[in-house]
């Protein structure tokens, strides 16, 4: 379409590597009398009519003008249907992680949902009992494991170690030895002190009932344990059964002072 200034010599505007000057040179593609900008590598879109032989040139391309044009030319370059492509392809990423947002939050909602449904290890409930923890025992209408953080009212303190509640639940303390003598009436002072008429937690660590059929549980009153408390205050002891707790139960009674 336009010539190429290396095949005519512009005398004295020949560069150091053969090619022609920067300048202005006619352009055979346009009507005659038309010059275009040579930029020392490539033509620009810079056009002007011809000026007389021997007359002066004081127009110059301003600064930068090859490279702007240059920037032009590369942006043109750039196909409709590239960007369109790629305008496709953010949206369906913003579109993924959407998805992958909301399938977190629904997971974690799930989670807490099964959380709060399912029954805590130890926890006790009145409602949903079992006889010896034994698999595929029948469920019994006493406490038994049921809700994390399930209260139950206490409706008196029959001795030193056994509470019964408001629906004639007889519970026995874990991991507590009845204090006898002197100290059973101040033991029974103390246990009365912490939980009558008091909303009370019942975990199970263990055996589900005694022979008497007292229901074995840690007792919790405002996350405070109720037997290693009695242990705390001397007017009980730490027994040598097995249990979950018991490690702790008898560091606590070795510190303990005796009440009576």
């Amino acid at each position: 379409m336009r010539g190429d200034p290396s095949a005519r010599t512009a005398p004295g505007r020949g560069g150091r590597d053969g090619r022609p000057a920067a300048g202005w040179y006619p352009d055979y593609a346009a009507p005659s009398g038309h010059e275009r900008y040579w930029d020392g590598e490539a033509w620009t879109e810079l056009t002007r009519a011809a000026r007389p032989v021997g007359a002066a040139s004081t127009e110059e391309p301003r600064a930068g003008a090859a490279s702007i044009t240059r920037a032009r030319l590369a942006m043109s370059a750039v196909s409709p249907r590239g960007v369109g492509v790629a305008l496709i392809v953010l949206a369906v990423l913003v579109g993924v992680l959407v998805l992958v947002e909301r399938d977190s939050r629904d997971s974690e909602g799930e989670g807490a949902a099964q959380t709060v449904s399912q029954p805590a290890d130890g926890a006790a409930s009145p409602d949903a009992g079992t006889n010896g923890g034994d698999e595929g025992a029948t469920p019994s209408a006493d406490p038994g494991d049921g809700a994390p953080g399930r209260t139950f009212e206490v409706a008196e303190v029959s001795d030193p170690l056994t509470l019964v509640l408001t629906n004639d639940v007889a519970v026995r303390l874990v991991g507590v030895d009845a204090p006898v003598g002197a100290c059973a009436a101040e033991a029974l002072a103390v246990m009365d002190e912490l939980v009558q008429g008091r909303d009370v937690v019942l975990v199970r660590r263990g055996p589900d009932r005694d022979a008497e059929g007292h229901l074995l549980r840690y007792v919790e009153r405002d996350g405070v344990d109720v037997g290693m408390r009695l242990i705390q205050r001397g007017v009980a002891t730490a027994s040598a059964e097995a249990h979950a707790r018991g490690a702790i139960y008898r560091r606590v009674g070795a510190r303990a002072t005796p009440a009576c």
